[in-house]
């Protein structure tokens, strides 16, 4: 069985290698040039990834000529020193190397100038893992990350569908889905949080073995659930679970407006809590369970619960869990992370088919699920309840 994706794009800069040195120090350089004095380096870690002239335009609202100025003593410096100011990110060559043992294509596509993406493979020894390597042009050709992926994608051939990008800015990520291919985002780069949650993607990686792992994945395989997954929504990060959430579970799970709507009820002690904790992790071990703990983005404020169940390892039928906090009502929470959390399932995890569980008197939940494209199969009675029990389902495709 062939890979996933036998063709794998990589971006440079914040995928790769770490430039904060040399694209900071050269941007201040290039300010400088221009009567701007910034000392704080790290206000300009925005300029990893984006086209060198937009960025000047957009950040410090230069024209064009100004920032066409601006681009030429960026390059003074960086030709000079800058490029070589640069990390290479733990555990990438053997990375490499073994994404080739196992048969892959493997591409640059990075809007820098391909004569500095070039030297800079050469620097770390890395351009011997490359069957192709795309960048732009010292006269603006192919400036923008889609141009790159489109340029790149010429040269390849190869079907949409076995091509994946793989990158830590919005740029990547969107400009993947512009050429119709898949796309993979880093979370150890120079994205801002939340960035690239919005984007289309199939995975977040949180470092280089996950990475890894994921591109490894053989054609129809879904994701284990023994993996170690971080999600993020506009306003949310869901994260794998600890014991150590049982308390604020508890203060959710206790609470009986929680409880009337879940199917074990309210809770009447911590140890209860922490009992549907560790299902949750035993099941992840198991592989019928991926969990994840709800919690605010800005602040880290547990909102809640969230799981995909199935009867055995092999289901591609997913069993939606998921619970809010009240004071987390009425927010938009639920319809937010079905936006984020359906795709995972099918594009990710595997599944062919979502199904939701909900009482008949929850009018707000049903109405969250038909807006997230889930419609109603079935209705269930109850034992000791005149309530009927609704399922909804989505299925891929």
């Amino acid at each position: 069985m062939r890979l996933k994706y036998p063709f794998v794009l990589f971006d440079l800069d914040g995928t790769l290698t770490d430039p904060f040195e040399g694209i900071t120090k050269s941007v201040q350089y290039a300010l400088r040039a221009l009567g701007i004095e910034e000392p704080d380096r790290r206000r300009l870690a925005r300029f990893i990834g984006p086209p060198m002239k937009e960025s000047l335009m957009e950040f410090y609202g230069m024209s064009e000529e100004e920032a066409l100025y601006g681009v030429r003593k960026y390059r003074e410096r960086f030709s000079a020193e800058g490029w070589r100011e640069n990390l290479l990110f733990d555990g990438v060559p053997q990375m490499l190397s073994t994404l080739r043992d196992a048969g892959a294509f493997l591409g640059i596509a990075s809007s820098k100038p391909q004569i500095f993406v070039e030297r800079i493979l050469e620097h770390f020894q890395l351009s011997e893992y490359f069957d192709l390597v795309c960048g732009s042009e010292l006269d603006g050709t192919r400036s923008h990350k889609a141009q790159v992926i489109a340029y790149a994608l010429q040269q390849i051939g190869a079907d949409a569908a076995s091509v994946v990008m793989v990158g830590d800015r919005m740029y990547d990520l969107d400009g993947a889905a512009q050429n119709g291919i898949d796309a993979v985002g880093v979370c150890f780069g120079y994205a801002v949080r939340g960035e690239l949650s919005v984007c289309p993607h199939v995975y977040l990686a949180q470092d280089i073995l996950s990475l890894t792992r994921f591109l490894l994945r053989k054609e129809d395989m879904p994701l284990p659930f023994s993996s170690d997954v971080c999600l993020h929504t506009p306003r949310l990060c869901l994260r794998t679970p600890r014991l150590q959430d049982a308390p604020e579970v508890f203060q959710a799970t206790g609470d009986v407006r929680v409880g009337k709507n879940m199917r074990f009820g309210t809770h009447s002690s911590l140890s209860q809590a922490e009992v549907l904790v560790k299902s949750y992790l035993d099941g992840k071990e198991t592989g019928t369970c991926f969990p994840f703990t709800i919690q605010t983005l800005d602040t880290g404020q547990f909102v809640g619960l969230f799981a995909f169940r199935r009867e055995h390892a092999s289901q591609d039928t997913l069993h939606l869990s998921l619970f809010l906090s009240q004071n987390h009502w009425n927010q938009g929470y639920a319809t937010e992370l079905l936006k984020v959390l359906k795709p995972f399932a099918f594009h990710v995890l595997g599944a062919h088919e979502l199904r939701a569980y909900v009482l008949e008197y929850n009018k707000a939940s049903q109405r969250t699920l038909e807006k997230c494209g889930f419609l109603l199969s079935e209705t269930q009675s109850l034992e000791d309840s005149s309530q009927k029990l609704l399922v909804f389902t989505a299925k891929t495709g």
